[in-house]
């Protein structure tokens, strides 16, 4: 799902993608030769295990500031940018979930922006885990002065609970029906899940 963000430096914007990789996904190649191509400033990686670790690698000549957490499971996400990072890290958000990975771009190439991306657990699988790993994130936010991005697997739907708690937050979705493709076990496109949020600083031109 990319999106085009006008930055708070006038005449400056900024194009985010986030792409789910899938722990299931195996066809590297296909992704390589997908993002190597992708008309985006920043890729936020989700479900980005170690068996893809090379893709980092062959896209350096492309997106050369990377951030990732592949060795410290359960963190499975990436950054990748053509722009310069002031700062970068990953870490856990509070008791030891959720892991995320961020990066604050240069403020010279299009202001001071803060760029997160994470994953949240399912609340299929366990929806007391979700709740609480949305709450800690929510908090989170609200402590990041300036520009923020928030992308990835959020495991959220658009007229959840969970939703709703990033809208009263603060932060603004790029798009709100746009669908999660490929989807497992159907093959047809499912409820979106995987998102781009934005603060209220910041203006979203356009989505896909």
């Amino acid at each position: 799902a990319p999106a085009r963000i006008t930055s708070p430096v006038p005449g400056q914007s900024l194009t985010v993608l986030t792409l789910n990789t899938w722990h299931g996904h195996g066809d590297v190649e296909r992704m390589e030769r997908y993002l190597a191509t992708a008309p985006a400033d920043v890729i936020v990686l989700s479900e980005f295990d170690a068996s893809k670790y090379a893709l980092l690698e062959s896209l350096k000549g492309v997106y050369p500031h990377q951030v990732e957490c592949t060795s410290e499971p359960p963190c499975s996400l990436a950054i990748l940018s053509r722009l310069p990072f002031e700062a970068s890290g990953a870490a856990h958000i509070a008791a030891g979930t959720p892991a995320f990975v961020w990066a604050r771009l240069d403020a010279a190439h299009r202001g001071p922006t803060t760029i997160i991306g994470t994953h949240l657990y399912r609340p299929s699988s366990n929806p007391w885990r979700h709740e609480l790993q949305m709450k800690e994130l929510v908090q989170f936010i609200r402590r990041i002065d300036g520009p923020l991005v928030l992308a990835g697997s959020l495991n959220t739907s658009p007229w959840s609970q969970s939703f709703r708690a990033l809208r009263i937050a603060g932060l603004v979705p790029a798009g709100i029906l746009m669908p999660s493709w490929p989807a497992w076990p159907i093959v047809l496109p499912q409820v979106a899940l995987d998102h781009i949020f934005v603060s209220q600083d910041l203006a979203v031109a356009a989505a896909g």
